[in-house]
Order: structure tokens, then C-alpha cells, then sequence
């Protein structure tokens, strides 16, 4: 007990493209001793080398033992759109697992609206549930209210499998930062409550 393991080295996702280039992890949580996944980016596809597209992976411990490094689905097809615009990838935030292969996944990806020439920062969540990644989807009804382009999941936490909660905010017409919590109950689809009075800005914190 106390002792750090080997590193772990990483070098290719499972996933659609078969040529990547992986960043560093940049969320990482545990659920149990020996039981954790950690999160990161990479770019992939034939132009990896470039960074022309850059999608995210997670890696899960599952007993002491890491597993190999998965792409999370969707996140490039809900990004792809603002790459031509010079976007930057989608970038994961928060992370949570309730137990091992029970995990729920926020952050920020990007779109060009067909009203402005500029990308836009939209939240999403995408759920694991028994070891295995659902789509990453865009949070439910944020889209709308986010008008001046500036949103993002900041904050998980999970309670039990399909029991979660996410924290964020999104950019007002007045450009002002407003909460939003989106919660899944019973494994079913997230809602949300918008707290109008709120100016977050990205400082968040949800706990048990």
C-alpha cells in the first residue's frame, strides 16, 4: 500500500482511425483502490501528425489492471463540423464513475451556427455503463440558451449507476456566465434546471 505502479505507456485508441497521436490524460477518477479511468485527447486519422483532428480517449483499471485505450463515440462527428473553422478538439472536464465501467464523462465540444462564420462551445455528456461507452450527446436544451457561444460541463458527480448529476454554465445574451445542473435518474435521459441568477464563470464543485 502507498507504492505508485509502473507508468502505464499508451500508444494507439481503438477506435475508427486507425492512426493516432495521444496527448496527455487531463481528468482522472477512481471509484475504488485499483478501480480508476483517466481521460485525455489525441489526433487522429491520416493527419494525425498535423492535429487536424482530435477526438478523446479513456482508459479504464479495472482490478490493478489498465485496459487499452478507447475513443469515446460520436465526440468527432459532434465536433467535425467546427475543425474547418480552426476549432480546437473537444476538451473533457469532469469525470465520475459510481463503480468500475460506470462512469460519466463532461466537457466541451465545438460548432459553427449557420448564423455566424464563428465556432461555438457547446457541453456535452457521454455515459459508460457496464464497461461499455454510449455516444457522447450535446446536454439537453443548453444549446438554445447558450448565445453567446461560451458553454461547458465542469462538474460530475455520480451517485450510483444512471444516478448522476453535471455542473456548468453557458453565455447569456449580456455575455454573462449562467448555471446550469443536469441530472440523470434511473439511467434515463439528462434534464436540466437553469439557475437564471447565477454568474459562475467555470469554478464548480458537486459532491455526494
Amino acid at each position: 500500500a502507498g507504492d505508485w505502479a509502473t507508468p502505464l505507456v499508451v500508444t494507439t485508441v481503438t477506435g475508427p482511425d486507425a492512426t493516432s497521436v495521444l496527448g496527455a490524460p487531463e481528468v482522472v477518477t477512481c471509484s475504488a483502490p485499483g478501480d480508476c479511468a483517466v481521460v485525455g485527447s489525441y489526433a487522429a486519422g491520416p493527419d494525425a501528425a498535423s492535429n487536424d483532428l482530435e477526438e478523446l480517449y479513456v482508459i479504464a483499471e479495472d482490478n490493478d489492471v489498465w485496459g487499452s485505450a478507447v475513443e469515446i463515440p460520436n465526440l468527432g462527428s459532434l465536433n467535425q463540423a467546427a475543425v474547418d473553422w480552426g476549432a480546437p478538439g473537444p476538451q473533457p472536464f469532469a469525470l465520475s464513475c459510481a463503480s468500475p465501467g460506470n462512469c460519466v464523462l463532461g466537457g466541451e465540444y465545438n460548432v459553427v451556427p449557420t448564423t455566424t462564420k464563428y465556432y461555438f462551445e457547446e457541453p456535452f455528456l457521454a455515459t459508460e455503463v457496464n464497461g461499455v461507452w454510449g455516444s457522447a450527446l450535446e446536454v439537453p436544451g443548453v444549446q438554445a440558451l447558450n448565445v453567446n457561444g461560451v458553454a461547458g460541463v465542469y462538474a460530475v458527480v455520480c451517485f450510483a449507476s444512471g444516478e448522476c448529476q453535471a455542473g456548468g454554465d453557458y453565455g447569456d445574451a449580456k455575455a454573462l456566465a449562467r448555471t446550469f445542473v443536469a441530472t440523470e435518474t434511473n439511467g434515463g435521459p439528462w434534464t436540466i434546471v437553469t439557475i437564471q441568477g447565477g454568474n459562475s464563470g467555470t469554478d464548480f464543485a458537486l459532491t455526494t
